[in-house]
């Protein structure tokens, strides 16, 4: 019997009942961010400040948390190119790594939307 057929996005985000969940384990937010692309969020503009770590458009929003992590800083810059050495297009923030993986993402008003694109 199939317990939950759905995308992975949607099954780490609310799995159908406890057997499924028991599948996902601990860190289950943390592995959504792993699946979601900054080429697919809505990016900051990008400040005027360049002296922000860079990560590539092509790196998950887990990886841009690490980065964050790594540095000790709060937002990074998000460039093109396989290593984030092209043009800058962008920053995201921790907090909108945060309200990325948000159940009530619509109850915060002025938030950038950073949720997969369509």
């Amino acid at each position: 019997m199939i317990a939950q057929y759905d995308t992975p996005e949607a099954i780490l985000a609310a799995p159908a009942n406890d057997y499924v969940g028991s599948f996902i384990g601990s860190g289950g937010q943390l592995k959504r961010l792993g699946l979601m692309r900054l080429r697919d969020a809505v990016l900051r503009p990008a400040p005027a400040r360049r002296d922000l770590p860079v990560i590539t458009v092509e790196a998950t929003l887990h990886d841009a948390l690490d980065v964050m992590l790594e540095n000790g800083r709060d937002k990074v810059l998000v460039a093109e190119g396989e290593t984030g050495a092209g043009k800058v297009l962008g920053s995201i923030r921790m907090d909108d790594l945060m309200a990325a993986i948000s159940d009530d993402n619509d109850d915060q008003p002025g938030r950038p939307d950073v949720s997969m694109a369509s």
